[in-house]
């Protein structure tokens, strides 16, 4: 069982690595794309666009820990 549960993790840390690499090389082929495609002044516009694009997440789990926060999920046991 110790085996399988291993080579089951290597297996998906592999799947996972591979997975960012190659969101990695679209992101990049996507950019040399769209810059032979578009001018310069909007090039800017796209690259500030991307910028939060990638933030989007971090936000939502900021805004999810406030919201966790702010509803009292913590739990008390009588006699602490």
């Amino acid at each position: 069982m110790d085996k399988h549960i291993y080579t089951s993790t290597i297996t998906g840390i592999n799947w996972s690595l591979t997975r960012v690499i190659v969101l990695i090389i679209l992101k990049f082929v996507a950019s040399i794309i769209l810059a032979k495609l578009i001018v310069p002044a909007d090039f800017g516009t796209i690259v500030i666009a991307t910028i939060l694009n990638t933030l989007n997440p971090v936000r939502r789990f900021a805004d999810t820990c406030r919201r966790h926060n702010n509803a009292g999920i913590l739990i008390f046991r009588d006699g602490l």
